[in-house]
């Protein structure tokens, strides 16, 4: 036996246990034949047979100098005649060499050259349902001549090829029958499948937001939920292995500080095409967002979707935020501006209910002696001993403000009379005498109390708190360390001094004079 003879028995064993199955089987195919024939490239062209034109091809070549098989699909641009004698005529066609050839027209040689080609030999395969395409194989380094045993040989393989793939076809046609007996069942697999890939795409959707998700149909079973809504609520693996809509939620309620505002907002969810947003309050300090809105198919609500976020650290920043706009940082007291809406409602609750207010303006005798001789930190470390004190006289309904620098201003929404408010301001003088003991200082400190009073020292807020600002100078002037009412009589006057002290301030600001002082 000669050793082309070995080589067909060879592919004729190979071609029968070869299960052919679209592309992949024929790239198999194409690369044994390559390997068994030795040749450097081996084509498998499809061919229309209706236009008579290549459609496309598969290769396998041979890369110098390791000989790695390398296996391609691609589609043919061009019509290439050569591939299409062969097919339409049914009929092997064969090259020696195709430089010197001149059977070939000089478009034709120069395309396969410039291909790479010097060899080439190609073969008809036809099916039991008609032609198929066309095998060729390709010497690239050589001019080779092809021998009758080799051409033998070549249509042999491409008689078993076409069995093969008759019985692939004929396999594929089997199952296809089996699995899809009608149109209409390959329909519903390819919906199927589609609605699968949908499923996986929106689970892994909802698996990637840092949203808790939950959907339950109008039954109240839980239909789907995401990791994240497991995480946020620390559900058991027991409770979601029996979906039940009412355990989740008992679970649910049992962790909130009011669980009632959940409750309220599912009931008002409970309507078609409803939408409603809470915030949740944890017991263990946590907080969520709440959203919820009905899962509409058609004018039909079949279900509900929750939508849960952890909000605890974006809520304590924004608590930060409103409670530094409303507070002194130092004294953690209210600041001016909390201290005037305290007031503006303090003014609107009186007026309703025809009672008294009084507003008390005070500050820190020689406090910026204090603060030049001992240092600013000093002077902070006095502000908050005196913020102290001055909360420890005051009732729950008071409120203290610091006004800015030593100025301190005190708001008693209610007093009965007169000398309720001047016992107040004796108790904040009594305060002070104590020493002050900081950072190894002994001080003595004292402070002056300006008073005016609703309605008889003004009718709104800008009034009181400048009147008991001109009581407190009048404080001033009369020594220091004591309290005075506002008086009308003396205003004039009072006023007068203010001004001319602050065009004095102001004019020595104007030219710099650093060692001014009132």
């Amino acid at each position: 036996m000669t050793f082309l003879h070995k080589k067909r028995s060879s592919i004729d064993a190979q071609m029968r246990s070869l299960q052919l199955s679209a592309v992949s089987g024929l790239l198999t195919a194409v690369n044994e034949i390559r390997n068994l024939l030795g040749v450097d490239r081996c084509n498998f062209v499809w061919c229309n047979y209706d236009q008579l034109r290549p459609t496309a091809s598969i290769t396998s070549e041979a890369r110098l100098p390791d000989l790695a098989s390398v296996l391609r699909s691609h589609p043919i641009a061009n019509p290439d005649n050569w591939y299409i004698e062969a097919f339409r005529n049914s009929k092997i066609i064969k090259i020696d060499d195709i430089k010197n050839d001149r059977s070939l027209d000089a478009t034709a040689r120069e395309l396969l050259l410039k291909r790479g080609y010097l060899s080439q030999i190609a073969s008809p395969v036809t099916t039991r349902s008609g032609k198929l395409g066309v095998i060729s194989c390709i010497h690239c380094y050589i001019a080779h001549p092809w021998s009758d045993e080799e051409v033998e040989l070549l249509q042999s393989v491409g008689n078993q090829l076409a069995i093969a793939i008759d019985q692939a076809e004929l396999y594929e046609q089997t199952r296809t029958a089996a699995i899809n007996a009608t149109l209409q069942a390959k329909e519903l697999q390819q919906t199927l499948q589609q609605l699968q890939q949908i499923q996986a795409i929106l689970q892994a959707t909802l698996d990637s937001t840092i949203d808790g998700i939950l959907v339950v149909d109008e039954l109240g079973t839980i239909v789907s939920f995401n990791q994240k809504f497991i995480e946020l609520w620390q559900l058991p693996a027991s409770l979601l292995t029996l979906p039940n809509y009412a355990q989740v939620l008992a679970f649910m309620v049992e962790q909130l500080t009011e669980p009632e505002t959940l409750l309220a907002g599912l009931e008002r969810g409970s309507a078609q095409s409803s939408y409603s947003h809470d915030i949740l309050a944890f017991k263990n300090g946590r907080i969520f967002e709440r959203y919820c809105q009905p899962q509409i198919i058609g004018d039909k609500t079949v279900g509900r979707v929750w939508s849960l976020r952890d909000i605890t650290e974006r809520s304590r920043s924004e608590e930060k935020i409103r409670y530094q706009a409303l507070h002194d940082l130092l004294t953690g007291l209210p600041n001016r501006m909390m201290f005037q809406e305290r007031l503006s409602c303090a003014l609107l609750a009186a007026r309703q209910q025809q009672t008294m207010l009084c507003v008390m303006f005070m500050d820190l005798d020689r406090f910026k002696t204090i603060n030049d001789t001992l240092g600013h930190d000093f002077g902070d470390f006095l502000l908050q001993e005196a913020a102290k004190r001055i909360k420890e006289c005051l009732r729950q309904s008071d409120t203290v403000a610091r006004y800015g620098g030593d100025e301190f201003t005190i708001l008693l929404p209610q007093v009965v009379n007169v000398q309720e408010a001047v016992n107040i301001a004796r108790r904040i003088q009594t305060a002070f005498k104590p020493v002050f003991n900081i950072k190894e200082h002994h001080l003595h400190i004292s402070n002056s109390v300006g008073i005016a009073l609703f309605p008889n020292d003004g009718d709104d807020a800008e009034t009181l708190v400048k009147n008991a600002d001109i009581a407190l100078y009048r404080a001033k002037q009369e020594g220091r360390s004591n309290y005075q009412l506002y008086c009308a009589t003396t205003n004039p006057k009072a006023t007068e001094l203010l001004n001319l002290e602050n065009n004095r301030l102001h004019l020595a600001l104007e030219r710099g004079e650093d060692g001014f002082k009132i």
